[in-house]
């Protein structure tokens, strides 16, 4: 309150120097009827009004005329003249017309009679807290109604004692409680009966108090009792003494997340196809296994389904992964409860199974597994029936970590299945022997090339007529410093397994293209020369280009070469097959089937293919002229057809005179074996090309 001058110490004229010099508050006098009287320094700077332009005025020049038209400057005269004092805020206008809202304080004064004689009027420019106090209002109204609108999370606040205050629509949509029906209740009617018990409600409210935050997951309850995974946060909210006034909760739901998360953990375990184990979760069972009953005899038996890729290309992958989870089923059908069953991949599948007597209980679980297995499977086509092969290691004997024990049972997995399937065998040290031999051998091939051990031999092709050659096969041989010539039914295999076949294949492919062009330049005469084909070649990108490539940087004719394709090949992915074939066929390269009579023996495939020569596999020619009467009725028989469809026919492995004189008997255009020339080397081979015949025995 201003004090009245009359009852002041302070001289008159001191004071109203004082009063002049302030500039941060409007100060001035109002007569008692509310015209200005005095004008200091802050009333000019806040209403922009000099003395000279205002005393005399009346104060209410600087209401609104909201303010004006409602009589609030005679309010507040009239408030000041009975109390004393007025306060209060609201915007007043300045000279220019702009506003600012002002914090007023009006005394009356007094003279020493106690009759009114005008009042001290103090004015105080807040518009800046103003705004602040208005952008603060609506960001807290904005961030109401977004608390209040946002379904994704239940957001609600509680008193200190964990009474519901508040409650907006994401709570009522995940937990299915109306506002009305919650507000008031304690919060931990949320909470299971379990976590009521155990105190958790409000042991999370003390450990929001101490840590500044609460957070968590669990189950909590929903109006209609069903639970929910919840990931709850509650935070303290405190007065300005620091004093917890009460909680905000926000809860998400998070079961869905939470049953993704349980579906990617069974997945990583589980196989998606058959229901059963995978790898991994069957390396870990087979680890606990052997922790767990490590004085009781376990066997691991891996089994592989016999041409399973035959079954995918004739009847369809939809057919093969049928067949794969029938014989999961039955696999599983077939074995104890507390046998472990997993599927490791593909066609291949693991079994750990106890066996008190060792290998015996072991081949017996093996026989009935096949016996099992092979049973038909009619849902899938008729006649249709599915072998196996297995490979078996036994703890104690064959290593006791899992590891050892999974490699001893792929070892003898792939014994089974080299002796031609649908059988078991058991892993030995022999084995284990061989199969270390056959790893040393691959990596050696990996460096045969570098280190130039590799070579290519041609044998000739004779027309049976004439005795002319007419063209030569390019057959890969290999010659290790240390071990001496490798039999390519050894390294070949390893070349496959290892990815190396491309590699070797287009090497090959150059050196033979490379050595016919120069003997044709040299010779002055045509000559094809064949060169074997795999099926990872023919599935390459490339390998067309590459094939035209190699004919054009050394100016070979196409017709010059022959590709040859085994029938396994062709029928890997029939459709591809044929795609790659009839592009190679239409730049004029030869097609011919290799050993034909060792796969699928059908002529009816052939038509499939853009093919021209079928070249008969040694199989067919036997060993003896009387006992092998019926094979050379079958050769006799497959010419005839091949001719039908007008393909050439190369009979391979011609070794003796009787099988010489078995095909001068049929219409076989061609003939290929040791009986006219083994395989040889371009330098030895250079001096039967010159003469351009090969007789029998030469």
């Amino acid at each position: 309150m201003v004090p009245s001058l009359a009852n002041s110490n302070i001289k008159p004229e001191l004071f109203q120097q004082l009063i002049g010099a302030i500039s941060e508050f409007a100060i001035y006098v109002l007569s008692p009827q509310g015209n200005v009287q005095s004008w200091n320094a802050g009333a000019e700077r806040f209403k922009q009004y000099r003395a000279h332009e205002i005393l005399g005025l009346h104060f209410s020049r600087f209401y609104t005329a909201d303010d004006l038209a409602a009589d609030k400057p005679g309010q507040a005269l009239r408030i000041a003249r009975q109390t004393g004092t007025f306060e209060d805020e609201g915007w007043r206008v300045r000279k220019d017309g702009t506003r600012f809202w002002a914090s007023v304080v009006i005394n009356a004064i007094t003279d020493g009679a106690g009759d009114l004689s005008g009042f001290a009027k103090i004015t105080r420019d807040m518009t800046d807290r103003k705004r602040a106090q208005e952008a603060l209002r609506a960001s807290e109204e904005q961030f109401r109604l977004l608390v209040q609108n946002l379904a994704e999370y239940a957001v609600y606040t509680l008193s200190a004692e964990g009474v519901i205050t508040s409650w907006n629509t994401g709570a009522a949509r995940i937990k299915g409680y109306a506002s009305d029906e919650v507000v008031g209740r304690h919060f931990s009617c949320f909470y299971t009966e379990e976590d009521r018990a155990s105190g958790l409600p409000m042991a999370a409210l003390a450990t929001a108090c101490q840590a500044g935050r609460f957070a968590a997951e669990g189950w909590r309850l929903r109006k209609d009792q069903t639970r929910f995974m919840a990931s709850v946060i509650i935070e303290p909210r405190c007065n300005a003494l620091g004093e917890v006034i009460g909680f905000t909760k926000v809860t998400r739901d998070v079961t869905d997340r939470l049953r993704a998360a349980e579906v990617e953990a069974r997945a990583s375990t589980v196989d998606a196809l058959t229901g059963l184990s995978n790898r991994q979760l069957f390396e870990t069972l087979l680890r606990q296994r052997l922790i767990d009953r490590q004085h009781q005899v376990q066997a691991v038996l891996l089994l592989d389904i016999d041409h399973f890729r035959e079954f995918n290309n004739t009847l369809g992958h939809h057919a093969g992964d049928a067949i794969l989870q029938q014989v999961g089923a039955r696999i599983t059908q077939a074995l104890r409860p507390g046998d472990i069953v997993a599927r490791l991949g593909s066609d291949e599948f693991a079994i750990v199974a106890e066996c008190k007597y060792g290998e015996t209980s072991a081949a017996r679980v093996a026989e009935k597994l096949v016996h099992a297995i092979g049973a038909p499977m009619p849902q899938i086509g008729q006649g249709v029936r599915v072998n196996m092969s297995a490979g078996i290691s036994i703890t104690a004997s064959d290593g006791a970590d899992h590891r050892e024990l999974l490699q001893s049972a792929y070892v003898a997995l792939y014994r089974a299945k080299a002796e031609g399937g649908r059988t078991h065998r058991f892993f030995t040290e022999e084995l284990g022997a061989a199969s270390r031999r056959r790893l040393a051998l691959q990596f050696a091939l990996q460096h045969a090339i570098d280190r130039r051990e590799l070579a290519v031999h041609y044998q000739p092709r004779i027309a049976l007529g004439s005795r002319h050659i007419v063209g030569l096969e390019a057959l890969l041989r290999w010659t290790h410093p240390d071990l001496g010539p490798i039999p390519p039914v050894d390294f070949i295999p390893l070349a496959e397994e290892s990815g190396l076949i491309e590699q070797l294949g287009l090497w090959v492919l150059q050196e033979a293209v490379r050595q016919t062009a120069a003997w044709i330049a040299r010779l002055e005469r045509p000559l094809a020369v064949s060169v074997n084909v795999s099926a990872k070649q023919l599935a390459n990108p490339r390998f067309i280009q590459d094939v035209l490539d190699t004919l054009r940087q050394h100016a070979l004719p196409p017709d010059c070469l022959e590709l040859e394709v085994t029938e396994s090949s062709l029928m890997h992915d029939m459709k591809l097959s044929r795609r790659v074939l009839g592009e190679l066929r239409a730049h004029g390269i030869k097609l011919s089937v290799d050993d034909f009579g060792t796969g699928y023996s059908s002529l009816s495939y052939l038509r499939e293919f853009p093919l021209d020569c079928l070249k008969l596999d040694r199989s067919f020619l036997g060993k003896n002229l009387d006992t092998d009467k019926k094979q050379h009725r079958l050769a006799a028989a497959i010419i005839e057809l091949a001719h039908t469809l007008d393909l050439r026919v190369v009979a391979e492995g011609v070794e003796t005179t009787e099988h010489l004189a078995f095909l001068e008997k049929t219409d076989c255009e061609e003939i290929q074996g040791f009986l006219f020339c083994r395989p040889l080397p371009p330098d030895l081979l250079a001096s039967i090309l010159e003469d351009g015949t090969c007789s029998a025995g030469s």
